[in-house]
């Protein structure tokens, strides 16, 4: 596991407060996956891709048959942290996901410590919850099973997080995780055992935030949604499984670049704006017809049901509620996030 790591960021401070990590799917080294790291420097994000001990699959090679129904944890768990917990791989504490993730981040911050780098890591450990953790296939697992055991600010599967005793269904792991359920992304494709991703995904309570959602017709903000699906034809026949993210494989338009940038974009920083009332993932005139049924004016208490509406935390809906509204008030089906107030 001594090939480099991959990083990618633009210069001067960065404009987000968090790292992107980017986790490789098995065998894969970093450089397999150079465009989804670009883009999230280029969103303004810090961001790496981590070189780590994937040298087998979670699923394949050591827990799909396994009778032992924490044989995915116990793998992942010393993957992780190197601690010796499964039988099945030796992963030192040097070694490990976590201890490479710091060094990495210690010495981007020996070369170029105005960028901030050392921020992310408080007494010798990661700092977890101001990380987007993304990964595809194994890596995509990982991203979940750290999220399962440390608040992160982000998870992003593609066409990961599917640890399952083959016919005998999923890992006990996933039904149990500190990072809320609002805070985990997933990209697959349709013809890569997408009901199996899916079937975790709702395990992991993706199923909250609306039904899964094809990008291939579907416009920016895709409803909101947290599970979308496409059924593009890959780069290379037949890579279904890493069409969605890998370079090589991932289909491109007629100047090169990847289909799938708008929705990297939106998986690793959508987040839905407070006024969008309905859920949809826009805010427009329905939004505004919902706030226009709760206006009672200033002075007078917001009701119950209306407590959404009260923007500016006044205790009621007046013109200033309004004020906050129009900021991002835009047609139907507009690309808004909460971004649209700062």
């Amino acid at each position: 596991w001594l090939e480099p790591h991959f990083v990618s960021r633009h210069s001067g401070p960065p404009a987000r407060d968090r790292l992107f990590v980017f986790l490789a799917g098995s065998y894969a080294l970093p450089t397999v996956y150079q465009d989804i790291v670009r883009t999230a420097a280029d969103e303004g994000f810090p961001a790496v891709g981590l070189r780590y001990p994937n040298s087998w699959s979670v699923n394949l090679d050591l827990c799909g048959f396994s009778t032992d129904r924490d044989c995915h944890e116990k793998a992942r768990l010393e993957i992780l942290d190197g601690v010796d917990a499964s039988g099945l791989i030796e992963v030192t504490p040097v070694n490990s996901l976590s201890n490479r993730l710091v060094r990495l981040l210690e010495y981007l911050d020996g070369l170029e410590p105005e960028a901030g780098w050392s921020s992310y890591v408080r007494n010798g450990r990661p700092v977890w919850e101001r990380m987007i953790i993304a990964g595809h296939s194994q890596g995509g697992g990982h991203a979940a099973f750290i999220a399962s055991r440390h608040e992160v600010g982000r998870v992003v599967m593609f066409a990961g997080g599917a640890d399952l005793f083959f016919g005998r269904g999923f890992a006990p792991w996933l039904g149990s995780h500190v990072t809320p359920s609002d805070r985990y992304w997933g990209f697959v494709h349709l013809q890569d055992t997408a009901q199996a991703f899916l079937g975790a995904w709702q395990i992991l309570g993706l199923g909250e935030f609306g039904a899964p959602v094809s990008v291939d017709a579907a416009v920016l903000p895709y409803g909101g949604s947290h599970q979308l699906l496409t059924g593009l034809a890959p780069a290379v026949p037949g890579e279904y499984h890493a069409a969605v993210v890998a370079d090589a494989f991932t289909p491109r338009d007629a100047l090169g670049r990847p289909v799938y940038l708008p929705v990297w974009r939106y998986l690793m920083s959508w987040s839905r704006p407070r006024m969008d009332f309905d859920g949809d993932g826009d805010v427009d005139d329905q939004d505004m017809a919902r706030m226009l049924t709760c206006a009672r004016g200033a002075g007078v208490p917001v009701e119950p049901d209306c407590r959404p509406c009260d923007l500016d935390g006044d205790t009621d809906v007046d013109q200033a509620d309004f004020g906050v509204l129009q900021r991002c008030l835009a047609p139907g089906g507009t690309w808004i996030d909460s971004d649209c107030l700062d």
